[in-house]
């Protein structure tokens, strides 16, 4: 996938992007399914609802679950807050 901005052709390498979603209701489980089939290198699931994240987890949607954002956010290159 290319993008123009401001003249230049950048690609982006999706897989060397680490992201995460805080919030995996539809609009954030969409994206965290949209990232994993673009290839992102690891994806970070924040939800409070245990059943949805256990969910996220069973589909391979998602690398991390946890139910309160903690110091690994730091290794997200992205974050995507979908609350």
């Amino acid at each position: 996938m290319e993008a123009d901005f401001g003249g230049e052709n950048r690609s982006t390498r999706w897989q060397e992007l680490s992201f995460a979603i805080v919030g995996l209701g539809l609009i954030g489980g969409s994206y965290a399914k949209a990232l994993r089939k673009l290839g992102a290198k690891q994806i970070i699931g924040v939800e409070r609802d245990a059943a949805t994240l256990q969910e996220a987890k069973q589909q391979g949607i998602i690398d991390i679950g946890m139910a309160n954002p903690d110091v690994r956010l730091k290794e997200a290159n992205v974050i995507i807050c979908a609350i």
